[in-house]
Formats: structure tokens, C-alpha cells, sequence
């Protein structure tokens, strides 16, 4: 594109999708009667010179899988962070810091929270870093304006504790966020005051306290988004307009995840980093350019697609090498050339540590894989396709018994069957073979093995699909999707007849 000298990735992580003023679908926020606290002019300032996506899908439900799919344009099976922790960046994907470090750009990430990219090395190719330092980053900008930048931005203010600020370098920013959890500790008769040094301590112990539902926690983060927008996002908004780099750049304002529902069977708990449902893998996106006017975009894409929308549209005649990503080039619909194609899936997974929402744990288990299309959405349980190959009869009883448990019943082992099947199978009083059969009996007749939900007419996703009438064995089209899940094949064709 001419008239590009910057690129500028804005990320405001937790951000819903319907909190966004060109989203038409703002049906959970009418639902909740929350829409009357919700006011984004700066955003919206921004949407009407953006291409703007209602259907844009990330894939994860939680920060740093997500963020490495941006940044790659590969899904998490390929990119290697797919746990919240504990998981890298595998040495072969290429992140876009590189590509456009090695092209001559500044690349320069700007975070709330480091330790959300460096330890899973999601900081590679980035020669500058500012950490919390609005300032400090516009400062460096001004200094190299007149050169190419390549910037990252991560901001943190709208993600829980709610109207709480992590940049907090303005006096009193955050005067009402400790005003707010005053009156709620006192509402809710919890031991108090909460704590002006650790405001995650005071929010964690007020979530721990009460049940955290849409209906207490919804309007206070709407409120949260309404004062990110009309405060910390729109002096930084104005800020880079006042530096005359809105008039060269093109500018991607997106989330990695929202807020919402994440546990079947609580459809009231609101949060992320569970179950793949609408709420939190359905993202904002648009793409801001000053030439540009506003436009939709209905047809689904993934966040996967950034990376070779931006190949595409910066470098692709100065490219030495081509980049293979999981990812469809937005740019011909930027260019309103023609739609992307419609019927393109978006892959989505979230893992789970051994307590429900730990963020940090020392084991991990796949819990959920989804494929959305033709307003379709196919989630898989577990990781079945892991005890189907044979392999899993070469490890040993501990490990044979715990592959069993995590990848077909989907949970961790439990403190007294896990070790007694175990020891069984030392002592030869078992065969592997008896112990095998015994938990695909358990996973054919009573695991969550998988469901169908049609997003038109179940928008809520409160009813699956029933598929009990279908003429394949349940168990038969269990192994086929899971291997489709594997992502070793294009699954679109395997796909269309089952989801649309």
C-alpha cells in the first residue's frame, strides 16, 4: 500500500466484541441492560475511517496462546503456545517483529504486563520494549517518526479488576476503582478495607467471596470500557495524532479474547480462559487507514489472518521468501476487491490447569478444540486421537493410566483410582488391553465427547444440536473429527457437510 510508512497493532486485551460501537449485535448487553454505560467515541472515531469485522473469532480464550497467534498467523498446534504458561514459541515460527526488524522497521512492543510475552518468548524480534510507559513511548516515537515503526501495543485496563488501570500515571485515575470496591466491601460485609497497594488481592478476594456473575459483574466492566476509552485510550489516540502518525499509518485495533460465559454448566459465571463459547473467542476488529472510510465486514475470519493481511499489503514485492501461516490475506477485502470466502473455518482451543481457572499450574490437559463456520461452531472434548494411534500402550502404567484419564474422560486423575490401576498393571494383575477397554467403555457411554451448536437460531449457545438420529456411530464420527481437529489436512471439505 503507498501512504504506509508505520504499521500500528493495537491489542486491548479482554475486550468483548460487542463493546464496540459498529458492532450491530449487541444482544447480551440489551439482555443485561448494561448498553446505557457503554460510550467509546474514540473508538468509534476510529471506525468511521475503518474497515470493520463483526465476525472476527481468536483462538484461544486466554492472552498468551492468543497473542502468539497474531503475532504468527499459525494456530496454537503449530506456533507452540497453547497452555496460559509453560509453553514456548517454537524456534521455527516466525513472528511479524521479525519479518519487518529484518525489512528496516523499528519493532517495538509496549505492554501492561511483560510477563504475558517474555517468558514464552513472544517478544521475539522486538529490538525495544516499554513496559507501562505511555510516555516513554511516545517520547521514542516522536524521535523516530520520520523511519519505519512496526509497534505493538498491549493495553490491560479493561481486563479485571475492573475500572482499574495498571498505567495508573496519572494522579487519581484511579480514584474510582478503589471508590467502587469501598462501597462493594461494604455492600457485601467483606473484611476490609480492600488494599490501595494490591488491587488484585482486594478484587480476587471479593470474586472468591461472592459468585461472579454477568448480572454483578457485566455493568462494572462496561464501565470499565466506557473509562479506558475516554480516558487512558484517547490520550494516547490523540497523542499519535499529535505526532502526525495517524496520517502515514495503518492501524489493526483488535482483542485477544472477551469476557463472558466459559462453564456449561453455569451459564451465569462470567469470565475467560474456559469453555470456547461466542462471549470470549468472538473478537473486535478493525483496521484503521486515514484514506479510508467505513465499511462491514460480516463474513467470519480469525485473528490468525492479520499476518498475511499484512505481508500482503506492506512487503509482498520486497518478500525473498514466502511465509506459510494458517491465515487468509484480509487485503482484498480491504482494497474492496472482493469478500474473503465465507465458508473459511476459524480453529479455536483452550486448555485448563488442574483447578478450574489456575492461572498458573504445573500440568495441563486439553479441554475444548472448536471449529466455527457457516455460523456453525463443532467442539471437540478432549484428545481422544491421543489413545486411538497404539502409542499409548508403549508408556509406561503410571503414564499409560494418566494418558487415559486427561485425553478420553477429559480430567485429571483422582488421588485413589489413578494409583490403584496403576499398581494393578505393575503387579500383571491387569493387561493393559483390560484397562484400555475399561475407560473407552466409560468415555462411549458417559464422557462429553462433543457438540454442535447453530449460532442463528441458538445465539446464546444454550442448546446443542442433537445428533443422535445421524446415521454415523457416535464414536466413529468422534475419531474422524478428532483427527480433522489434528490440523494435518484442510478439513474444510470433511467439514461443510457436517456443519452446514
Amino acid at each position: 500500500m503507498k501512504n504506509v510508512k508505520h504499521i500500528i497493532l493495537i491489542s486491548i486485551d479482554n475486550l468483548r466484541y460487542d463493546c464496540i460501537g459498529y458492532q450491530p449485535d449487541k444482544r447480551e448487553l440489551i439482555k443485561h441492560d448494561v448498553l446505557k454505560y457503554l460510550e467509546t467515541p474514540t473508538l468509534d472515531h476510529l471506525a468511521e475511517k475503518s474497515t470493520c469485522f463483526t465476525q472476527a473469532i481468536s483462538t484461544n480464550t486466554y492472552t498468551t496462546a492468543s497473542h502468539a497467534s497474531i503475532l504468527t498467523g499459525l494456530y496454537p498446534p503449530k506456533h507452540g503456545v497453547r497452555t496460559f504458561f509453560n509453553s514456548q514459541l517454537k524456534r521455527e515460527a516466525i513472528t511479524l517483529a521479525e519479518v519487518f526488524r529484518a525489512h528496516g522497521y523499528h519493532t517495538i512492543l509496549a505492554t501492561d504486563t511483560e510477563h504475558l510475552f517474555k517468558p514464552m518468548n513472544l517478544d521475539r524480534g522486538f529490538t525495544h520494549l516499554f513496559m507501562r510507559d505511555d510516555h516513554g513511548l511516545l517520547s521514542f516515537l516522536d524521535q523516530i517518526k520520520e523511519e519505519h515503526i512496526f509497534l505493538f501495543v498491549h493495553f490491560f485496563d479493561v481486563h479485571a479488576p475492573f475500572l482499574f488501570s495498571e498505567y495508573g500515571a496519572l494522579k487519581g485515575c484511579n480514584d474510582d476503582y478503589y471508590e467502587m470496591m469501598e462501597g462493594l466491601y461494604k455492600k457485601l460485609k467483606l473484611v476490609g478495607p480492600p488494599s490501595i497497594n494490591n488491587p488484585y488481592d482486594s478484587w480476587n478476594n471479593m470474586w472468591t467471596k461472592v459468585h461472579p456473575s454477568v448480572d454483578f459483574l457485566l455493568p462494572l466492566y462496561v464501565k470499565g470500557v466506557t473509562k479506558f476509552d475516554q480516558g487512558r485510550f484517547r490520550r494516547f489516540i490523540n497523542s499519535l495524532d499529535c505526532l502526525g502518525l495517524l496520517k502515514d499509518s495503518l492501524i489493526f485495533v483488535f482483542s485477544d479474547h472477551g469476557e463472558g460465559r466459559v462453564i456449561s454448566e453455569d451459564p451465569s459465571f462470567f469470565a475467560h480462559a474456559g469453555e470456547l463459547f461466542d462471549d470470549v473467542i468472538r473478537v473486535p476488529l478493525m483496521v484503521f487507514h486515514p484514506e479510508w472510510g467505513h465499511s462491514l465486514r460480516d463474513h467470519q475470519i480469525t485473528t490468525v489472518d492479520l499476518f498475511p493481511t499484512l505481508i500482503e499489503l506492506i512487503l509482498q514485492d520486497r518478500l525473498e521468501k514466502d511465509f506459510k501461516t494458517d491465515g487468509n490475506s484480509l487485503a482484498p477485502s480491504l482494497l474492496r476487491q472482493n469478500e474473503t470466502n465465507p465458508l473459511f473455518l476459524a480453529y479455536c482451543e483452550t486448555w485448563r490447569g488442574k483447578s478450574l481457572f489456575e492461572a498458573v499450574s504445573d500440568e495441563y490437559l486439553l479441554w475444548q478444540r472448536g471449529i466455527r463456520v457457516c455460523n456453525k461452531k463443532f467442539l471437540l472434548y478432549g484428545n481422544p486421537e491421543n489413545c486411538l494411534d497404539g502409542t499409548v500402550f508403549d508408556s509406561n502404567p503410571l503414564d499409560f493410566v494418566k494418558t487415559l484419564r486427561r485425553n478420553l474422560l477429559n480430567v485429571f486423575e483422582e488421588p485413589g483410582r489413578f494409583p490403584v490401576l496403576a499398581g494393578l498393571l505393575y503387579e500383571g494383575e491387569l493387561s493393559k488391553g483390560e484397562v484400555f477397554h475399561e475407560f473407552l467403555r466409560e468415555y462411549i457411554t458417559h464422557a462429553k465427547k462433543f457438540e454442535v451448536y447453530d449460532l442463528n437460531k441458538d445465539p446464546f449457545e444454550k442448546n446443542p444440536i442433537d445428533l443422535s438420529g445421524q446415521s454415523w456411530p457416535l464414536a466413529e464420527l468422534t475419531i474422524a473429527l478428532s483427527k480433522i481437529f489434528s490440523l494435518t489436512a484442510d478439513p474444510m471439505e470433511e467439514m461443510r457437510e457436517v456443519l452446514c
